[in-house]
């Protein structure tokens, strides 16, 4: 097993627009969901020895404590080598980015952090039913990099219900200030069972226009490449060629 992924499948709220497996925060399941992972990782402790690469996603991995997030990181560090690890991700929401917990990061061997921010709108951000602002976002990005976790990737979404090119603009300009190394842009995608899918069965609101949709992606790829970002794969863009070759290697090694 050259790649682990870890899923914490807890939130402090459900996105409008998420299909993952996930459930509101409760702490008694919290619990008993860590220590059914400490059980399986030592159960599988000898599939882990060449791991090379860890990615801790959800559901909301921040919206862990700190003192549960410590016993995650510790099972995992009691059963991987840390040391010959290529790279070690977490997921977080901006909101839940504290001191104490970016410190817990960079010493549990936590190399980059994904950023889940989608929009820099306030509209937007509500009606998908996220809680962070711009100047959440903005701290969680200064407190990382303060605490010497340069590698920050931002998850960013287009096509929103009722979005207008100058607002996508906006966006971009709002996310190339952050100045990080990885940028994930995704269109918005209608799956059943969530609250973005009743709404539109129902009628209640209308998703864009195919062809905005694409010239929003264009404009996507475009000013990400005049800022010298490059488009590795669909969706992701890196400043860094070796960061390109790295994370096509992990895709296609799992």
């Amino acid at each position: 097993m050259m790649s682990l992924y870890v899923h914490i499948p807890f939130c402090h709220r459900i996105c409008t627009y998420c299909d993952f497996v996930k459930e509101v925060v409760n702490p008694g399941k919290i619990d008993r969901y860590l220590k059914a992972l400490n059980t399986e990782f030592k159960l599988i402790k000898h599939q882990l020895s060449d791991v090379k690469t860890v990615f801790i996603g959800g559901g909301t991995p921040s919206s862990l404590s700190v003192a549960d997030l410590t016993k995650l990181l510790q099972t995992i560090g009691e059963t991987v080598d840390l040391m010959s690890l290529d790279e070690f991700t977490i997921e977080c929401n901006p909101e839940d980015i504290t001191s104490d917990m970016v410190k817990r990061l960079k010493s549990s061997g936590v190399t980059r952090v994904s950023l889940g921010v989608q929009s820099f709108n306030d509209q937007h951000l509500a009606f998908l039913n996220r809680t962070h602002r711009l100047k959440d976002i903005k701290r969680a990005v200064q407190m990382l990099k303060t605490h010497q976790i340069s590698q920050i990737s931002v998850d960013m979404m287009f096509g929103l219900v009722g979005q207008t090119m100058t607002e996508l603009d906006a966006d971009i300009d709002a996310l190339l200030g952050l100045n990080v190394d990885h940028i994930s842009y995704y269109s918005l995608i209608v799956e059943p069972g969530t609250k973005l899918h009743t709404l539109i069965e129902k009628g209640a609101v209308r998703l864009i226009d195919e062809t905005l949709e694409t010239r929003m992606f264009e404009r996507v790829i475009d000013r990400l490449t005049l800022a010298g970002y490059k488009q590795y794969e669909v969706s992701n863009f890196a400043k860094d060629d070796a960061v390109c070759l790295h994370n096509l290697r992990i895709w296609r090694d799992q």
